[in-house]
């Protein structure tokens, strides 16, 4: 799934957060050059803690050391992703 250059903020990470939970079908996910920062970072690093589909994540945005973490201790409980562009 594309949502690159969507003009999506950190808002929008809770609703793609809800998504992502119970997600079954979507295995790549592109939210590049968009306006994520840290908080959105960190809000869908927990939905990928749960979500056991998304094999490749794709964040080329504005994300900071806090949303760095965030991702970072994502993989160590998500074993799916396979490939994670920052």
């Amino acid at each position: 799934m594309s949502l690159r250059h969507c003009g999506l903020g950190p808002s929008f990470a809770g609703v793609l957060s809800d998504v992502l939970k119970v997600n079954t079908s979507v295995t790549t996910l592109s939210l590049g050059y968009n306006n994520l920062e840290d908080q959105g970072a960190r809000v869908i690093a927990e939905a990928l803690k749960v979500n056991q589909c998304v094999k490749e994540l794709y964040l080329w945005n504005n994300i900071g050391s806090e949303g760095a973490r965030a991702i970072g201790g994502m993989l160590s409980v998500n074993k799916t992703i396979k490939e994670l562009v920052l």
